[in-house]
């Protein structure tokens, strides 16, 4: 029996919720530990990651695709989002780190869609 990669990754992002869920009905922000917040991120994240693999991966894109692309976009939305929280409101700033994300995401997508690169035999005569 083989499983689905989008069976995977929306377990993933399942489960990522309920994490998510669970510190947000527990503690207040304003008042959570250090340990509790840093879990909370890495949940976030985890939950953010695993919905955008799996729509990658039900879009038709390859797991490498899906897996790289969710990654690098996830990273930049999560470091966007806490460069905002930590007080760094310039709309530009964070509209170029979001551009430069895009940019890297998109590279990457266009380099595993592309794949191994293979040189032609020359003839010689």
């Amino acid at each position: 029996m083989r499983i689905r990669p989008w069976v995977m990754t929306g377990a993933a992002t399942i489960v990522a919720s309920a994490a998510v869920a669970v510190v947000i009905f527990t503690a207040d922000p304003a008042s959570a530990p250090p340990a509790l917040l840093v879990l909370f991120w890495v949940a976030f994240s985890l939950m953010c990651w695993g919905l955008l693999a799996t729509v990658l991966i039900v879009a038709r894109q390859s797991i490498a695709q899906a897996v790289w692309a969710s990654f690098v976009g996830v990273c930049g939305v999560v470091a966007a989002l806490i460069a905002r929280q930590r007080g760094i409101t310039d709309a530009r700033l964070l509209g170029g780190a979001l551009l430069a994300t895009l940019c890297i995401s998109v590279a990457i997508w266009w380099r595993l869609r592309r794949g191994p690169v293979h040189e032609e035999p020359t003839r010689s005569h």
